[in-house]
């Protein structure tokens, strides 16, 4: 089996081919970078703690689900990039972020 290099697509039709051949090349990488920007939207919004004086997971949680289905969404408007089984999950944990901050008793 050849191994596939990049000068073997056609790199003049935009950055998209660039994404489509890391994701060939790399299946994992696409759900790891969502993964790691998951991670820094919920670390960053839960640490921050000037206005309210106190961290609140749930709802750190809930923004994080919607920020990475948000960018899982525009990564799926480029074909071959992404696929259901990733957004599926996405979904499911926005789900269950929201749920989680709906649940969640305020004191």
């Amino acid at each position: 089996m050849t191994y596939e290099e990049l000068s073997n697509r056609n790199t003049s039709e935009g950055l998209h081919v660039l994404v489509q051949y890391v994701s060939d090349v790399v299946p994992m990488f696409i759900p790891m970078v969502l993964f790691s920007f998951f991670i820094i939207v919920l670390g960053g919004i839960y640490f921050n703690t000037r206005r309210e004086g106190k961290p609140d997971f749930f709802s750190a949680f809930a923004v994080a689900g919607y920020a990475t289905l948000l960018v899982a969404l525009v990564l799926s408007v480029i074909p071959g990039v992404i696929d259901m089984v990733t957004i599926g999950i996405c979904v499911i944990i926005t789900i269950a972020g929201t749920l989680g901050l709906w649940m969640h008793k305020k004191d």
